[in-house]
């Protein structure tokens, strides 16, 4: 007892004086718990429960799902736990992520919580926004992208050969997600297009193609066709340039907080906002790109 407390013991309880003193701020101000969803690859599901209050948020739950079938019933029954485990006098407001079930589950809660307030979260509505800008893009831009993303990050060698490049920033891998991290690698990529022109030239990939083992082979004839099919073609850069143009357009827009006055009135200014930015309409073999 007369022992010194480490230092963790020390963050601990500074961490739960500060999550109490936001907890007991949402008695006058009211807090949001904020639920969201993670999928883990192999493992199933996660849920995590947030207390977004006046003075700070504050983690509240996590629920490991597993393999079960998120229904509605799941999920409000979770939430509610977590609502329940802070005090529900406590919450004003509850949002909700994820597809369709969680609809459903936001109705159930409003049944057990008449007083509170229900809302699906933005994001979900800005993703299928994005989706719908991006529509056009989707062969041409972003499954190209995504096969030359894999193709590089797949391969050591070829990876090493293109972190060592000057300038060059970490390509994101793409992930099975939500589109906006599809979104994060097309405009990630875009910005390091000049080094992965140089990569597919470089010597030390070309030496390195050379061996002639069945497995270098396959990659050697993959790394042809994405040169001839995208990284050596100029049209093809053109294409992207205008795909991350409309998207760097629309982000900002789609990003504004403003839930009372949704901003999304303006999506139809976004190709005048890209053309003029491109100083030349958007186009693709020719052909303007709507």
């Amino acid at each position: 007892g007369g022992e010194k407390a480490g230092l963790l013991s020390v963050c601990l309880e500074q961490v739960r004086e500060e999550q109490a003193e936001c907890v007991k701020s949402a008695v006058q101000f009211g807090a949001t718990m904020a639920c969201d969803g993670a999928k883990n690859s192999g493992m199933g599901c996660s849920i995590t429960h947030v207390l977004s209050t006046h003075k700070g948020k504050v983690f509240v739950a996590l629920t490991d799902a597993g393999r079960s079938e998120l229904t509605a019933e799941f999920l409000a029954e979770d939430a509610t736990s977590a609502v329940r485990k802070v005090g529900d006098h406590n919450v004003f407001l509850i949002v909700m992520d994820g597809p369709e079930p969680a609809v459903q589950a936001l109705k159930l809660l409003q049944g057990v919580f008449p007083r509170m307030l229900m809302m699906r979260s933005a994001v979900w509505g800005w993703d299928l926004v994005l989706q719908d800008v991006a529509r056009r893009f989707r062969r041409d831009v972003f499954a190209p992208v995504n096969r030359i993303l894999l193709h590089v990050t797949n391969h050591s060698y070829i990876c090493a050969v293109f972190e060592g490049l000057e300038g060059t920033n970490k390509l994101l891998e793409p992930l099975d997600t939500r589109f906006p991290v599809e979104v994060m690698c097309v405009r990630a990529f875009f910005a390091d297009k000049n080094n992965i022109i140089q990569l597919w030239g470089h010597p030390d990939i070309h030496k390195w193609l050379e061996d002639r083992s069945p497995v270098r082979g396959i990659v050697r004839a993959r790394q042809t066709k994405l040169g001839l099919e995208h990284i050596h073609k100029p049209d093809w850069w053109r294409l992207v340039e205008a795909c991350v143009s409309l998207i760097n357009t629309a982000v900002p827009i789609v990003g504004e907080p403003d839930l009372d006055a949704p901003n999304l009135y303006k999506l139809p200014l976004m190709y005048d906002q890209a053309c003029a930015a491109l100083q030349q309409p958007l186009s693709h073999n020719g052909q303007e790109v709507d």
